[in-house]
This record gives structure tokens, sequence and C-alpha cells, in this order.
């Protein structure tokens, strides 16, 4: 676990947007994008294994959050990658999941237009906090990591979780993957803020405080 994994080296074979005519570009049309039933799995062979990215730039680009919030677009494609050459492969915890959570994210803002009652750094704080929750998850529970006594856990008190967010950070800090670059600081820290909260109560053990 560490804070920069060596897997950053960004991999700029695949670029947005998806080839023309392609089976891609017609699985990340605007209908087939927001389907609750969304095939993730065929999806997953679709993107010739690289679902979270062509699901994080085909929702952001949905949004058209690129232009509302001035994102230069090789910052933008950098952080995506970055993040996730940054998924270990896990059986569950993996760039796949990520990019699942980050669809049904989108479905659910689809859904009786909620999305419209989002100003544009909250719908992108959600897709981004949907993408990078397990970011660098190594496949063991927060109990894990505590039994073994892990430097993480001693540092934090949900470790998977912050470690997550220390990895978004690593990020964000390479000079092409700051996507947060252009932004206002007032609107950077509250998208970094929502983020923030919503990978943090991914935590099994603070859902408690999401329903009562």
């Amino acid at each position: 676990m560490n804070v920069v994994p060596s897997q950053f080296i960004c991999c700029h074979a695949v670029m947005w947007p998806p080839p023309k005519g392609s089976e891609l570009e017609s699985i990340l049309q605007s209908e087939s994008l927001k389907n609750w039933n969304f095939d993730i799995f065929r999806f997953n062979i679709t993107s010739n294994g690289h679902p979270l990215y062509w699901m994080l730039m085909a929702v952001v680009h949905e949004y058209e959050l690129p232009r509302l919030l001035d994102i230069d677009f090789k910052a933008l494609h950098g952080f995506v990658r970055r993040l996730e050459a940054g998924y270990n492969d896990c059986l569950y915890h993996n760039s796949l999941h990520a990019a699942d959570v980050t669809q049904s994210t989108h479905s659910l803002l689809q859904s009786q237009d909620l999305h419209k009652r989002f100003l544009p750094e909250e719908l992108l704080a959600s897709l981004l906090g949907a993408a990078a929750h397990d970011v660098g998850h190594p496949g063991v529970t927060n109990v894990m990591l505590r039994r073994i006594s892990h430097p993480t856990a001693d540092r934090y008190a949900a470790p998977l979780e912050s470690h997550s967010l220390d990895l978004v950070a690593a990020i964000v800090a390479q000079p092409d993957g700051d996507i947060f670059a252009r932004m206002p600081p007032a609107k950077r820290q509250k998208v970094l803020d929502n983020m923030r909260e919503m990978i943090l109560h991914t935590d099994m053990t603070r859902h408690d405080e999401l329903v009562t």
C-alpha cells in the first residue's frame, strides 16, 4: 500500500472519444449508459480491459463537466488513466468494480432527473467518489489491517478509505493529473471535501450514519 504505486506510470494508448461506429461508442450512448441493467462484464470485454477509463470519461462528458468546470482534457485523461492504473488486481475491489459503481451512480443520478438538483461541482464529486472509492484496495478489510498492525491502520481510523484518498491526492499532484487546476479555490475545495466524505462513508462501520 505505497502512496504512489509504480503502476501509476500513465499509458496513453487509450484515448477519449471512442472510435466512430465501434461497439464501444454504441454502448456509451446516453440511453445505454443510464440503464440500471448495464452489462458491466460485457463492457469490460468491449473496453479491452479499461472499463473505468471509458466509463468515467463517458459520464463526465455526459454532464458536460469538462466545459462547465473548465477541466483541461490532458489533465482529465491523465487523472482517469492513473486512477484506473492505481487499482489492484483483486477479485472484487478492482477497476471493474469501480466502473460498475460509477455507472450505477450515474444511473441513480438520471433517475427522476435527480442530477438536475446538483451543481456541476457536486456531480463531479459524486462521480469521482464512485470511481475512486476503492483505488489501491489490497483485497482485505480494515479489521485485517488492524490485526496485522499495518502502518496504514496505525495512521488512520479508516485505513482503506484514507489510503484511497491519499492516492487520489497523489494523482492530482502529478503534472498531468490535476483536473482541478483551473477551478476557483473554493470550488476546488468543495469537490475535494464532498468526494472525501463520500469515500470515507464507504467504511462499513459508518453506514449507520447514513440511514439513521
